[in-house]
């Protein structure tokens, strides 16, 4: 029971940084210098590539608990 509200947690809280990091890369304004455009489009990618990283750990917490009962592991 307890290994469940941990996974549980923490796929919660994987959730959303995944949620606000793709808003914040969505909301990153891109200006029109070209000599700036670089970091802002890094910063989007960056950010970009944290939302990824928190959406693998929610699918591996979703895994995780479809397999434990699934396979009646619980």
């Amino acid at each position: 029971m307890f290994i469940d509200m941990v996974v549980a947690s923490l796929g919660i809280v994987a959730s959303f940084l995944a949620a606000g990091f793709w808003l914040g890369a969505a909301l990153t304004t891109v200006p029109d210098n070209i000599d700036t455009i670089i970091d802002a489009l890094r910063t989007q990618s960056q950010r970009g590539a944290y939302a990824a990283g928190s959406a693998t750990v929610v699918a591996l917490c979703a895994a995780f608990e479809f397999l434990r009962h699934s396979l009646m592991l619980v």
